[in-house]
């Protein structure tokens, strides 16, 4: 999910606005509301206005119009009532997951209406925004009371909301926490999260709240923060030459320079180049937050490339092809899934009885450091290096130096792990399963115990698709590459909503590996089917070679 600036000025406008009033869309009628103008930040808030159900509207009208009441429920918790029995009023609970949905197709009955609609995504209560599928199809069964059809049962517990009312109510934000590294390997973690606007509240003081709640249950355990405390936001105004930020209660902050990196990053879309003064209880707490504060915690996207020919590992250069690596890791050899360290000092690759590794120097030589059919090295930040080792069905971790030990990780128990991928900031975990799905956890733990938890699941492709490969492009984004009968799909998605983007494809694509805005792929010869060329994509003119020589993999550290 790509980030924006705006104007501070028209950020100010809006707090002011959102501190005096809001603008209004009455939503109760079956038809839709009218969009608001303006940017996607920068305008007013819009409260949905409902009105209760009208003696003359037919069931199909009542059921719409319950809908339209459903969007404005965390707000007005009383019209929707209004639409439903007192039967239906005791049975029904607000409770679970929001269900987002398609515009809803309706067919009316004796008495009653089925309403069906595809989904889209849940949100749930932690303000996660969850892909989702399938479809929606329930029966409301009404009755004619004094006032009208009213709802009389049929209601599944929980919000159902379109997606056009989602957007009306809720901003996709990034929260940002702590890798739980010292600097200066300490790093910010993106966290994605839907928030409601609250009216009479600025949409700075609904980020700022929510951030000192803690992060979503995707990294509950995995990241830490730098205020805790029972704090409270008293409020958020500005000047023409500062924001000002006011706390109250008793904060308790571990680390300044933290703490600043998480404020200005998740108030990037709110804030632009005016300083940020932190009050408690009306005295000076921190002064002068500046935009560059946040700059140095973000994952450098910054490093050389490489590839492999004959299993050993190479430089690229301007001209494409360049020298190999020092020591043994830059010979060919029969080695596989070649993975390079943070500093790209080590090189670590699967044989066949084990992982090894060889330090790139002069005298670098193989060394096996972990034994058994293990799927592609993934290195930490750390230093430590990771892999599935299909036979006990186990996710080993080897610190520098020492033996490989197991990791828990229950969730993928039984699983026929196929890639496993650390991320960047040392964070989330990627898992390709059975050559047909993708899961996105984070490693847990901390102090005490590793493990792999928190996962989701990210994609499952169709029975004749097949994931060949995975790569972190950043710490929000994983390249999944999809064959299938048309041929391959490289595809880009967002870890924290799911949204997916499918980028230019080429039949020939055998692997990928990614950095930020740089993504390179292997490719297979399609007449013998054994390596051809490292490829290099480029937004507007697709795939282009890079290494003409044959080539296997292309590389970059960590990922």
């Amino acid at each position: 999910m790509t980030s924006s600036r705006r104007a501070l000025a028209a950020v100010l406008t809006l707090a002011f606005v959102l501190s005096c009033g809001c603008a209004v869309i009455p939503v109760g009628s079956p038809t839709a509301p009218e969009e608001a103008v303006g940017g996607d930040l920068t305008k007013p808030f819009v409260r949905m206005i409902v009105s209760p159900p009208k003696n003359d509207w037919t069931p199909q009208k009542v059921v719409e119009g319950m809908l339209a009441a459903m969007a404005a429920y965390p707000d007005d918790p009383t019209t929707l009532l209004q639409y439903m029995t007192q039967k239906a009023r005791n049975a029904w609970r607000p409770v679970g997951p929001i269900t987002v949905i398609d515009p809803p197709t309706f067919k009316e009955g004796n008495g009653t209406v089925e309403l069906t609609a595809n989904k889209i995504a849940r949100l749930e209560d932690d303000d996660r925004y969850v892909s989702d599928t399938g479809k929606l199809t329930q029966t409301v069964y009404l009755k004619k009371e004094a006032g009208g059809w009213r709802v009389d049962g049929g209601l599944k517990n929980g919000l159902v909301m379109r997606a056009d009312d989602v957007d009306r109510a809720y901003r996709p934000t990034l929260l940002y926490y702590l890798n739980g590294a010292q600097k200066p390997d300490g790093l910010l973690v993106s966290d994605a999260v839907h928030l409601r606007l609250k009216p009479g509240e600025n949409l700075a003081e609904t980020i700022i709240e929510r951030l000192l709640k803690g992060p979503s249950s995707a990294l509950r355990g995995a990241v830490g923060t730098a205020l805790t405390g029972n704090v409270g936001v008293d409020s958020v105004t500005a000047t023409d030459d500062k924001v000002v930020i006011s706390l109250s209660g008793a904060p308790a902050l571990a680390d300044t320079d933290a703490f600043k990196a998480q404020l200005r990053a998740s108030l990037e879309k709110v804030t632009a180049a005016q300083p940020i003064d932190v009050m408690h209880n009306g005295e000076p707490y921190i002064l002068g937050i500046q935009p560059n504060d946040a700059q140095t915690w973000y994952p450098s996207t910054k490093s050389p490339s490489y590839y492999t020919t004959g299993g050993a590992v190479h430089f690229t250069s301007t001209e494409g092809a360049g020298n190999a690596v020092n020591g043994q890791a830059g010979k060919p050899n029969g080695y596989t899934g070649q993975a390079l360290s943070k500093d790209g000092d080590k090189v670590a690759a699967v044989g066949a009885d084990g992982i090894y590794v060889a330090p790139v120097n002069p005298n670098g030589r193989w060394e096996r450091v972990m034994e058994g059919r293990l799927t592609s090295p993934s290195w930490h930040r750390d230093g430590s290096l990771w892999a599935f080792e299909k036979g006990s069905g186990a996710v080993l971790r080897r610190d520098q130096g020492g033996a490989p030990t197991r990791v828990a990780a229950p969730e993928l128990d039984g699983k026929d792990v196929t890639d496993l991928r650390i991320s960047r900031d040392g964070v989330r975990v990627a898992a390709g399963v059975g050559g047909r799905e993708v899961r996105v956890g984070a490693i847990t733990g901390g102090s005490l115990g590793l493990m792999l938890g928190n996962f989701q699941q990210l994609l499952t492709v169709r029975q004749d698709e097949t994931i060949k490969d995975i790569a972190w492009r950043d710490g929000e984004h994983l390249l999944v590459l999809v064959s299938g009968k048309a041929g391959q799909t490289l595809m880009e998605i967002d870890v924290g909503d799911g949204e997916t983007a499918t980028l230019t494809s080429d039949k020939r694509l055998d692997s990928i590996a990614a950095l930020g805005p740089q993504i390179m792929a292997g490719t297979l010869d399609e007449a013998t089917g054994g390596p051809a060329e490292i490829l290099e994509f480029k937004d507007q003119q697709g795939w282009v070679t890079k290494v003409k020589e044959t080539s296997q993999e292309p590389i970059f550290p960590l990922g």
